[in-house]
């Protein structure tokens, strides 16, 4: 009749044994979920001229003196398909040259921006790293009609905010009003940035 007791006593022992281990990897795993959806992520370099160069060379021929913006869009990230919804239903803004630039396999998506007006450019994730040096998405740029990079950042004041910002913050720029980036909140592309953020792969595939 002893056996069982001592049974018992060890199973909680075992437990509490464990309880160290299993809280570092739900802390872990926790923190890893959390990754690029409520912390900001990285931008390309706005004095970087490639860049710059590489945003002008969106351009169609007869938008060289136009404004543009560039919405890069990620097939993999759920802030990116919101964003992506966004422009869909408001529809490309006559006022400027605007260009998608969709990274990944995105099925249905090219039609359907194509549908909506919008010009589009699909990339491959490491296509977008050496032209754009992107590195996360959503991201939105606005260059103006001499060239200038004017605007590099997010779309929202904060994660999922309910206002979706780009055509105010084009439509100030392009008054000469001063516009302070928005922080990033999406998803990281970059694989290697994916490894150092993600080292166990719960939130990002590892295959790639």
């Amino acid at each position: 009749m002893a056996a069982r007791p001592r049974f018992a006593g060890l199973a909680r022992l075992a437990g509490k044994a464990l309880l160290p281990f299993w809280a570092v990897a739900g802390i872990a795993v926790g923190g890893t979920l959390m990754v690029g959806h409520w912390y900001t992520l990285p931008v390309p370099n706005t004095q970087d001229a490639q860049v710059t160069a590489a945003l002008n060379q969106l351009r169609g021929p007869a938008e060289r003196h136009s404004w543009l913006l560039v919405h890069f869009l990620y097939a993999d990230c759920r802030c990116s398909q919101r964003i992506f919804e966004h422009l869909l239903e408001r529809g490309r803004d006559p006022a400027f040259a605007e260009k998608m630039v969709l990274i990944g396999e995105h099925s249905t998506s090219v039609e359907r921006a194509i549908a909506a007006g919008f010009a589009v450019d699909v990339v491959s994730v490491p296509e977008l790293a050496a032209r754009f040096h992107v590195q996360s998405a959503p991201l939105f740029a606005v260059i103006s009609d001499a060239g200038t990079l004017s605007y590099l950042g997010g779309y929202t004041e904060r994660k999922q905010g309910a206002l979706i910002l780009d055509q105010r913050i084009a439509s100030d720029l392009r008054k000469s009003k001063h516009v302070a980036s928005l922080p990033v909140f999406g998803c990281v592309v970059s694989r290697s940035l994916q490894r150092a953020l993600d080292p166990l792969g719960i939130k990002y595939d590892q295959k790639g």
